[in-house]
């Protein structure tokens, strides 16, 4: 049988056009980068009024707290030296945020900006110290003597320890999540807050009424 150019030639192949999605995936990226875009734009809103952001800030300090208790007194964690340090910017910061939401709510955004940029220094100042006990845990530095390795007794100490006085370690993380410890997630969540307060404190507005 002699081949024609209206003859296959291999049988079996579907000589069907393959569809072409490229103009409806495009359409599908674009619709979902501009929903992307929208809830950015939404978000980043909210952090530039000086009252949602020093609000946020509460919340997160409130957060932080109570979640560090309910390790202490429900999951019977003792906090070492370096975690009560870790909440005392979160003792101060929180009357401080409220504050600062009473304040830019009664009218004096300006005033609210510099504290949400001290509030900002407050909540990285804790960040770094998150760092630096999560590098602690992870040996990559030594921690304080008083809760790392073994301290120089004196005859003083030597009084003390006979009350078996016991002090969590700082280089030994007791909990973990997704291989962060608390020290780690602390660090996180400062740093989000300290962005928050940064972020309201340097491009902070007045949301307009209605």
């Amino acid at each position: 049988m002699p081949f024609t150019s209206a003859t296959p030639l291999l049988s079996g192949v579907d000589s069907r056009p393959a569809p072409v999605y490229p103009a409806r995936h495009a359409a599908l990226l674009a619709a979902f980068a501009a929903d992307e875009a929208q809830v950015a734009a939404s978000l980043l809103s909210i952090v530039r009024t000086p009252s949602r952001a020093a609000l946020i800030i509460t919340v997160g300090c409130a957060g932080a707290l109570a979640a560090a208790w309910f390790f202490e007194l429900f999951m019977g964690l003792a906090p070492c030296p370096l975690c009560l340090e870790q909440r005392i910017p979160y003792y101060v910061g929180l009357p401080f945020a409220l504050m600062t939401t009473l304040v830019a709510l009664a009218g004096y955004p300006r005033t609210a900006r510099v504290f949400l940029a001290l509030l900002a220094v407050l909540m990285f100042g804790n960040m770094a110290l998150a760092i630096f006990h999560a590098g602690v845990e992870w040996q990559f530095w030594p921690g304080p003597t008083s809760c790392t390795g073994a301290p120089v007794m004196t005859q003083g100490d030597i009084l003390s320890a006979l009350k078996d006085a016991h002090v969590p370690r700082c280089d030994e993380a007791a909990w973990r999540l997704f291989g962060l410890s608390m020290a780690g997630w602390n660090a996180l969540i400062a740093a989000a807050l300290g962005l928050v307060a940064l972020v309201a404190a340097a491009t902070g507005r007045t949301p307009k009424a209605g």
